[in-house]
């Protein structure tokens, strides 16, 4: 018993020394090395740096580790170290346990069929129709099966880690893509924006024309009335003076003085060479609230709710609307509803079409 203590007391300062994390201060568990030779707990070193990561300083020497597609659990495991704990660790456990139905008897054998381990006494009595195994043995089954099963689990984070690159590189695209189309939609905007623009320009430009030879003619016209008007207004005044006069002889004087004067023949002033300004602005034949950049074509179809009724705005566009609006900008000039011939006077530099 003494030398059983003295060995336990040696494996224990053994384990302290050379089997426990530097980072932890416990016993190595799934231990990742690094290329200093170092080991440290896998989930000391997450904590540590982090999950994902490019590289790693040792928190011993400080050596730079480059760290495999950037996670912590590609690092290799130090099954070495791993299994020189697992060998300590199970040579100062307490020992086997006792069986809870049979006061003293020792845990022998394992029950399949329940899940637990048993005494020689259970497997004689309740556990006799049951699949049970030696302890030993079936600790080794489960270990290799728990092992295959990591390796698998590796193998489908190898295959994880893959297709997130994967996604990451389809996100990239994605937004390339996306940007580039953008792009393409804010240049052609510019275009239309430019054309109706230039468009509108020269329908007001023609407009401001109209209305500087239309308000020349009129100011013409204004000046001649204004004109007839002072010399009708001097003939009243003079024929109202003459008649005053009471002397017979001395108004046969004055009238003969003014004989051409009174004899002047003024007819009422003429505007009919001017007529009513007709015109009248007629919008190019459009769809109201729309405006025509283009379509997206592509095989993927993201549904929403409103699908329907994208659906039927498509087919619109698609059908009667690729490109109403550059037509319509070359068509929007107006259309002034005047005729030159009913207004000789006017000039042909009046009518627009």
């Amino acid at each position: 018993m003494a030398e059983w203590g003295t060995f336990c007391s040696r494996m224990k300062k053994f384990g302290q020394e050379h089997l426990q994390c530097s980072i932890c201060h416990d016993w190595y568990k799934n231990p990742k090395i690094l290329t200093c030779l170092h080991s440290f707990c896998k989930e000391c070193l997450v904590r540590y740096k982090g999950a994902v990561c490019s590289n790693l300083k040792c928190p011993v020497c400080r050596r730079v580790t480059a760290i495999p597609l950037g996670f912590i659990s590609y690092l290799p495991t130090d099954f070495k170290l791993k299994g020189m704990v697992r060998a300590v660790t199970k040579e100062l456990d307490e020992g086997v346990p006792t069986c809870l139905e049979h006061v003293g008897k020792l845990c022998c054998g394992y029950c399949y069929t329940c899940n637990q381990v048993i005494c020689f006494l259970c497997l004689k009595d309740s556990h006799n129709t049951h699949a049970v195994g030696e302890v030993g043995e079936v600790v080794e089954s489960l270990k290799q099966f728990v092992i295959e099963l990591t390796i698998t689990n590796e193998n489908s984070l190898d295959d994880v880690a893959q297709t997130l690159e994967t996604v990451s590189k389809m996100e990239e695209d994605c937004c390339a893509t996306l940007d580039e189309i953008r792009k393409s939609v804010e240049e052609r905007a510019d275009e239309e924006i430019a054309r109706v623009t230039a468009a509108k320009q020269r329908i007001l430009d023609r407009l401001d024309k109209i209305q500087s030879d239309r308000e020349k003619l009129l100011t013409e016209a204004t000046q001649q009335l204004n004109s007839a008007g002072e010399d009708l207004r001097k003939i009243i005044k003079d024929s109202e003076a003459t008649v005053e006069i009471s002397n017979d002889y001395n108004f046969l004087k004055k009238y003969i003085e003014q004989k051409d004067e009174f004899s002047a023949c003024y007819s009422s002033p003429s505007i009919e060479h001017i007529e009513q300004l007709s015109v009248e602005f007629c919008p190019s034949a459009s769809a109201p609230g729309k405006v025509d950049l283009g379509m997206l074509r592509g095989d993927t179809v993201i549904p929403s709710d409103d699908e329907d009724d994208d659906d039927e705005d498509e087919t619109s566009y698609d059908d009667n609307y690729s490109s109403e609006l550059y037509r319509n900008v070359k068509k929007w000039r107006g259309n002034w509803l005047c005729d030159e011939a009913q207004f000789p006077s006017l000039g042909s530099r009046y009518f627009y079409r």
